[in-house]
């Protein structure tokens, strides 16, 4: 996989963990796991976010944010040839680039960053 994608792939998830956090019921489902969340656990996940997000560049950094906003996950998979974020096919040749992780390609549909499961 790409540096850059899998860096993304990071920070979307450091950002599941810190929306995570920031509900009440969530923290309270976890704690009911045995799990205790520490304000300093949040904290550690925002300079590792800022640590992850200095290393991309600010545009692809900036449609990412724009993304997540929109729909909240901003990279999805892509399978047999569909994005699995709006469910359309997915040019062949992109398929292809993306599986052997040349680029960083987005869904000519609905603009989420794509990656291949394989």
């Amino acid at each position: 996989m790409e540096a850059t994608l899998q860096i993304l792939l990071e920070i979307q998830h450091i950002d599941q963990r810190l929306s995570e956090l920031d509900n009440p019921e969530h923290v309270l489902q976890f704690e009911k796991l045995g799990f205790q969340w520490q304000p300093e656990h949040r904290q550690q996940l925002i300079e590792l976010r800022a640590k992850r997000a200095a290393q991309i560049d600010a545009e692809l950094l900036a449609h990412y944010q724009g993304l997540k906003e929109r729909y909240g996950a901003a990279i999805v998979p892509i399978d047999g040839g569909i994005c699995l974020g709006c469910f359309m096919m997915i040019p062949t040749a992109w398929v292809q680039d993306i599986r052997q992780s040349l680029s960083v390609k987005t869904c000519g549909h609905c603009g989420r960053i794509l990656f291949w499961v394989g």
